[in-house]
């Protein structure tokens, strides 16, 4: 196929030859951008190794013609990525975000309400009065924090129904769904002073940090620039339908039982709101059960008056939560 005069005279230096993959064809590219496609890869080897002895390269052919390697790499690849998820990528995210500046957050978070608004929110049906009512209560349980730039918005939460969720700029959004489930402002209080401890401790940076690892572990994986363009695309969806981890949960926690007895706040107040959460839950189950048994289907406003609650499904051992914090309360 090749002559020994012509493969003399290519610039050595400035090709690129292909891996071997099994039987797959190679490629030998030049400097021009010009390329020699072959199927021959016993041809293509001996002119790698004659031509580019002093190139080191991983050699995929001979780790995949390994069969006691490939082995060891099936038990072991699994356990790998296990760690990565669940220990590697969680610590490397919360050490990046506890050292980037509180600006960084700022340009993180850009654009995210506004995608939340396009594809998840409407408009607050909250009166003026109230939600000015709240952001008052919302400004005094702030204070203290001056490195964060905290602002509250309210917004009907539509299809995600009753929730609360912090962005890593300082915003924190409440959905009216879960404003109007209770007429106690302290136990919204309680739920702000926990959405606050989100902010504080990085937590909303954190996952943001980790989706970029996920996304650039998925592209050395499978080189999908489409999927990885939609995912950016979607962010903000996912931020919301990812849930904390209970570490986090807990650390959040932890701020608004602190915050609540500082400020003389009865730890209770979180308890009950959580409480209430649980009932309707269980409410919307059962109710959801009879009208399957009936056979009846909800018609859209009545499917609006039970959309409740991913709140729960986002916020990990419900009930352990509740105990600590009337646990607090008694003493």
């Amino acid at each position: 196929m090749f002559e020994d005069n012509l493969i003399d005279k290519m610039p050595v230096r400035e090709t690129k030859i292909s891996p071997r993959i099994g039987n797959s064809s190679r490629y030998i590219y030049f400097s021009d951008d010009s390329y020699i496609e072959s199927n021959d890869n016993d041809i293509i080897d001996i002119i790698e190794q004659k031509f580019q002895e002093n190139k080191r390269r991983f050699n995929v052919h001979r780790w995949e013609s390994n069969k006691k390697l490939i082995f060891v790499l099936f038990f072991i690849t699994p356990i790998f990525i296990y760690i990565l998820l669940q220990f590697a990528i969680p610590a490397s995210s919360r050490h990046i975000a506890n050292m980037l500046p509180a600006e960084f957050s700022s340009v993180m978070a850009d654009g995210m309400l506004e995608q939340m608004d396009k594809y998840l929110f409407s408009a607050s049906e909250l009166s003026e009065e109230r939600q000015e009512s709240l952001r008052k209560q919302f400004l005094v349980l702030t204070r203290g924090n001056e490195a964060f730039q905290f602002k509250l918005y309210f917004r009907k939460g539509e299809a995600i129904g009753a929730n609360a969720m912090a962005l890593p700029d300082g915003s924190i959004i409440f959905t009216d769904e879960l404003i109007t489930m209770t007429n106690e402002d302290k136990e919204i209080q309680a739920v702000m002073l926990h959405e606050i401890g989100h902010i504080v401790h990085r937590h909303s940076l954190r996952k943001i940090i980790e989706t970029g690892f996920l996304m650039s572990l998925y592209l050395w994986l499978t080189e999908d620039l489409e999927s990885i363009n939609a995912w950016i695309t979607t962010l903000p969806v996912l931020f919301i339908q990812t849930s904390y981890s209970r570490e986090i949960e807990t650390e959040a926690d932890s701020y608004a039982l602190d915050q609540m007895l500082a400020r003389n706040i009865s730890p209770k107040y979180f308890a009950d709101f959580f409480i209430k959460i649980k009932q309707k839950r269980h409410e919307y189950e059962k109710h959801s059960e009879s009208n399957n048994q009936d056979s009846n289907v909800q018609d859209s406003k009545e499917q609006d008056e039970w959309k409740i609650l991913d709140y729960l499904s986002t916020h990990p051992g419900l009930n352990e939560r509740i105990q600590r914090f009337q646990d607090a309360a008694r003493y």
